[in-house]
Parts: structure tokens; sequence; C-alpha cells
């Protein structure tokens, strides 16, 4: 399946995401399914982080220093800013192919993932229910 990089972002920052990735005592194939997932996406959220930075770098505005001008958390750009938007926007419209798992829902689950949490994970990951 193909998923855009802007939604990796997102992957970074998913609770429900974290919570399946660090469960303890759940069967070991959802276990192992869980790892190699994390696996997979490790590669593309660092490559796509990495381009975000190169570009941050490049464009965003600097004190007389050379530091980059960071305000509440986010750097502030300037000149060239229609040039840093479309750069941006074209590397978060990028795709990325990932394989995306099946995993089962059965007792193992109960109180580690709610329904709004399969709602949300479940374009990135098939979940099926016991006994379908």
């Amino acid at each position: 399946m193909k998923i855009r990089n802007g939604a990796l972002e997102l992957l970074e920052t998913s609770q429900a995401l974290k919570n399946l990735f660090e469960a303890r005592d759940i069967p070991v194939e959802i276990s192992f399914r869980l790892a190699e997932f994390a696996y997979q996406l490790r590669g593309p959220v660092e490559i796509y982080i990495n381009e975000k930075e190169k570009l941050i770098k490049r464009y965003a505005d600097k004190d007389k220093q050379g530091n980059l001008i960071n305000q509440n958390g986010k750097y502030i750009v300037t000149k060239e800013k229609e040039k840093f938007t479309d750069e941006y926007r074209k590397l978060t419209d990028m795709e990325t192919n990932i394989n995306k798992p099946t995993i089962q829902l059965g007792q193992w689950a109960q109180g580690r993932i709610n329904a709004a949490e399969i709602r949300e994970l479940s374009g990135l990951i098939h979940f099926t229910f016991q006994g379908s």
C-alpha cells in the first residue's frame, strides 16, 4: 500500500500506534507483526524527517550567528516562503510503499486498544476480529 510522507509524520505522534508497539504480554504472532511493521516504517520516517530538516535549514530565518530562529517551537520562514512551501508540499505529498500488516484482535486486545484507536490505525493496519 502507498502512504503519503505527510502521514509518516503523524505516525511519529500517534499514541495509539505507540501503545501497540510497546504492548507487553501479547501473543508472539501479534508482537512479531507489529515489530516487523515498526521496522518497516523506520527507514521512510527517518528519510522524511531528514529531508524536512534539510528544507528547514535551507529556508528558515537565521540570526546573526547563523542559528535558526525558533518561535514557540516553530521555525520562521520569511524569505523564499513560497519556494519553501512548494518544496515542503512536494515532500509531504510523495508516497512510500509499505506492507499493511494484518492483526487479529482477540482477548489480548482488551484494555490495550479501543474502538477510536482501531479507527485511527485502520488505514495502516488491517484489523480482523477473532472468528472473522
